[in-house]
C-alpha cells in the first residue's frame, strides 16, 4: 500500500509538472504571436502612411511638370509674339529689306536654340521625377513583400500554436 501511495503520488507530480510546463509552452507560442501581430499592425500603419505620402508627393510631382510644360508653352508663346530685336534692343521695323531675310533667320535660330535649351530642361526635369518616382515605388514594393513575409510568418506561427494545442489535448486525453 505504501509502494501503492508513493506510486500515486509521483504520478500527480508528474502530470503536474506536465500541464505547468505545457502552460508555459502555450503561453511562450501565444505571447510570441502577440508580439508578431502587433509588429505587423505596425508595419502595415507604417506602409499605409509610406504609401499615401508617396501618392502625394507624386501628385505634387504631376503638378510641377504641368506647371512646367505650361510656362515653357507660354515662354515659345511670348518668344514668337516679339518683334524681332538687335544686340542694342532695337526693334527691325524700319530696316533695309535687303536684310531682313537675314536677321529673320538669325532670330529663328535663336528662338530654336532657346526652345531646344527650355526643352532640354524640361526633359531633364521629367527624368529626374521619373527616377524619383521609380525610387519611391521599389521602396514601396520593398515594404509590400516585408508585410507579406510577416504574414507568412504569423500563419506558420498560428498554425504551430493550433498544432501545439491540439498535442496538449491528446496528451490529456491520454493522460486521463
Amino acid at each position: 500500500m505504501n509502494l501503492q501511495n508513493i506510486e500515486e503520488a509521483w504520478r500527480i507530480k508528474c502530470k503536474g509538472v506536465k500541464a505547468q510546463n505545457e502552460a508555459s509552452s502555450a503561453q511562450d507560442v501565444q505571447k510570441e504571436l502577440d508580439e508578431l501581430k502587433l509588429h505587423y499592425k505596425r508595419l502595415k500603419e507604417e506602409h499605409d502612411t509610406f504609401r499615401d505620402l508617396a501618392d502625394r508627393m507624386i501628385e505634387e510631382k504631376d503638378k510641377e511638370i504641368y506647371k512646367l510644360l505650361d510656362d515653357n508653352k507660354d515662354l515659345h508663346q511670348s518668344l514668337e509674339s516679339r518683334p524681332p530685336v538687335d544686340h542694342n534692343g532695337n526693334h527691325y521695323t524700319r530696316m533695309n529689306p535687303f536684310l531682313l531675310p537675314l536677321v529673320s533667320t538669325s532670330i529663328a535660330m535663336q528662338k530654336q536654340d532657346a526652345q531646344n535649351l527650355s526643352t532640354s530642361a524640361a526633359e531633364q526635369q521629367i527624368l529626374l521625377l521619373a527616377r524619383q518616382q521609380a525610387q519611391k515605388e521599389e521602396e514601396l514594393a520593398q515594404s509590400q513583400w516585408h508585410i507579406l513575409a510577416l504574414q507568412e510568418e504569423i500563419e506558420e506561427l498560428e498554425c504551430e500554436n493550433r498544432l501545439h494545442s491540439q498535442q496538449q489535448r491528446e496528451a490529456n486525453w491520454l493522460l486521463d
